[in-house]
């Protein structure tokens, strides 16, 4: 019993002490008990050992004796918390005190101050009152709760830390009320139409600068963009160049537009209280940003000189690349077994190694290039190019292997496939052949590579190729005579080469005709359908001058009685031609019949046969 009574006792002190000085915790709750029970803690409240309320003093933050349950945050913060009021910070919390934490506290504190500033309006007196905390109060209006854990481990007392928040809280309320009178908001207005009319005529300002100005401005970029050469060789053409021009001018008054508005803001915005907030908050979140974006260029300066110095090392070594293969193009240098057209294909090859190289030695020094999401792009676009170019890779691998194998050049007439034209392009992935009839015919370097290529052009420069016709002639007409007339027929024919000379060969024996093949020699495989043509008409006019029928006679005869096809040159001396006997039938007649009844058809009317 006596046990109970002193618990009471104690607890009953506490709670007068909390009183006396409101705080931001309110006295734990005590009912009676009988004499059997512990009083009973208040929620949240530390316990000792033996079940009861211990001792006052162990609400103070940082008390490592926490009961069950709560969170060391609450007592303890891992970091303070500031308390903000009229833009500034007034002080830290660093504990909670019983169930409130310290952010609760900060924002408790943050609540009572606005409410104050904003309920009375002469000033009142900022005190601070000493016990088990220190509390701070405005006239009677309690503030805030001064612990020890508040005062920090700096050597200052929790007396001197609360009267020095005091001062800061009275110094805030003051600076409150000064800019929410009547003549600060009058001055501010009118600091604000100043900083509008600044922003109006530097708007105006730019406008006419621009118009006048801008021309001249165009003029020296233009000639500042014009050294931008190689020799004869424009690194930037007129087009890209008047729009560069254009799109940098345009860029730049925005740019100056955007900073005299921001700035305008900044002005305006911080001479209202209500706007102060605000305009920090996202006016600092821009600055912030802008500040973030100019420190990781200050930070990728290095790593750009290392990126500067990789191209300066490619655009060399591409530049030695193409001056030596264009000698070897030229003939300038020479290599053995390796022919002149081959050095713009190998140069571009080379090109593209060097290209890759300088790729490989820059891609560390690129921002974002160790980053997970910069490597599944990577992973994806290459995903997305092995799937989709099968066939453009096939087509390029075949464009450079037909480079190397030299079936044709630019400019030869050539047959691929079924297609017969002159070759007018030829690039890594296709051939563009432009026929006779003038269509341009595109060709995959793969069907190429797969095709059988007929190049007429590669021995017409030297000996000439060769084209033919043929004609098919009975064996009535001797063959001497035969070949005779087609050599004739292509002495008479243009440009047809005199060596090697034409030349006629018998290709078959038919059973009723011989077929006879001339052969003669051009230089230019692209007129050859036009020189066919003369040819054939050549042919046909010296036949028929010789009295000649170009013909494949069939015979469907008896042999008895029949001449022979052998020339009577051939035939043997004393060979008679042998008679042909024809013997009529006699029949009735019958209408429409050209032979009346009674007659012997075939009889009559042939010569030396009257009367027989």
């Amino acid at each position: 019993m006596r046990s109970f009574v002193l618990r009471s006792a104690r607890l009953a002190a506490a709670a007068a002490a909390l009183v006396a000085g409101p705080s931001e915790l309110a006295p734990p709750p005590v009912r009676a008990q009988t004499p059997a029970d512990a009083v009973a803690p208040a929620k949240g409240a530390p316990t000792s050992p033996g079940g009861g309320v211990d001792d006052p003093d162990l609400w103070v933050p940082g008390n490592q004796a926490l009961p069950a349950g709560l969170p060391r945050e609450a007592w303890k913060a891992p970091e303070p918390v500031p308390v903000r009021f009229h833009g500034q910070i007034l002080f830290y919390v660093r504990g909670g005190l019983g169930d409130l934490t310290p952010q609760v506290r900060a924002e408790r504190i943050q609540e009572r101050l606005g409410a104050i500033a904003d309920t009375y309006t002469p000033q009142k007196p900022v005190r601070v009152e000493d016990g088990t905390f220190s509390d701070i109060f405005v006239g009677d209006d309690f503030v805030a709760s001064i612990s020890d854990l508040e005062s920090g481990s700096g050597g200052i007392s929790r007396l001197a830390h609360a009267q020095a928040v005091a001062r800061k809280v009275a110094a805030a309320l003051r600076e409150y009320r000064a800019e929410r009178s009547p003549k600060a908001l009058l001055r501010s207005g009118i600091e604000a139409a100043i900083a509008t009319v600044v922003l109006v005529v530097f708007l105006l300002g730019l406008r006419l600068l621009y118009r006048r100005a801008g021309p001249r401005v165009e003029a020296l970029a233009d000639r500042l963009f014009s050294r931008a050469r190689i020799q004869r060789l424009d690194l930037i053409t007129p087009e890209v160049k008047a729009r560069l021009i254009a799109w940098s001018g345009r860029a730049f008054r925005v740019v100056l537009i955007l900073v005299a508005v921001f700035a305008w803001l900044q002005v305006v915005l911080h001479r209202f209280p209500w706007t102060r907030e605000g305009a920090d908050r996202w006016l600092g979140f821009v600055l912030q940003a802008a500040r973030s974006v100019l420190g990781r260029v200050v930070e990728f300066l290095p790593n750009l000189v290392y990126i500067a110095l990789f191209a300066l090392v490619g655009y060399l070594a591409g530049k030695v690349n193409r001056v030596f293969f264009a000698a070897v193009q030229r003939g300038a240098i020479r290599f053995p077994g390796f022919y002149p057209e081959w050095a713009h294909p190998t140069s571009r090859i080379v090109g593209l190694l060097i290209f890759a190289l300088v790729g490989v030695a820059v891609f560390p020094y690129l921002p974002g290039s160790g980053s997970s999401a910069f490597q599944a792009i990577g992973i994806f676009l290459g995903a997305i190019i092995s799937f989709g170019s099968g066939s453009s890779v096939a087509n390029a691998i075949a464009g450079f292997v037909l480079t190397y194998m030299r079936p044709f050049e630019v400019g030869e007439f050539v047959k691929i496939g079924e297609t017969v034209g002159t070759v007018r392009e030829q690039t890594a992935l296709v051939v563009r052949v432009l026929t006779i009839r003038n269509e341009s015919v595109t060709i995959p370097a793969a069907t190429v590579l797969a095709s059988q290529i007929v190049n007429y052009s590669a021995q017409a420069r030297t000996t000439g190729v060769a084209i033919r016709t043929g004609v098919t002639i009975g064996y009535d007409v001797p063959w001497r005579k035969v070949h005779e007339l087609l050599l004739a027929a292509a002495g008479k024919t243009t440009n047809v080469q005199e060596v090697p000379k034409p030349w006629v060969i018998q290709t078959a024996l038919s059973d009723f005709y011989v077929a006879y093949e001339l052969d003669v020699y051009i230089d230019d495989p692209s007129t050859a359908h036009f020189i066919l043509s003369e040819l054939n008409q050549n042919v046909q006019d010296c036949f028929f001058e010789a009295g000649v029928e170009i013909l494949s006679p069939h015979y469907a005869q008896l042999r008895d009685g029949n001449q022979t096809a052998i020339p009577d040159p051939w035939l043997p001396e004393g060979e008679r031609t042998r008679s042909f006997k024809v013997s009529a039938v006699v029949r009735e007649s019958s209408p429409g019949d050209p032979v009346p009844a009674g007659h012997r058809g075939g009889d009559e009317g042939l010569p030396g046969q009257a009367g027989k």
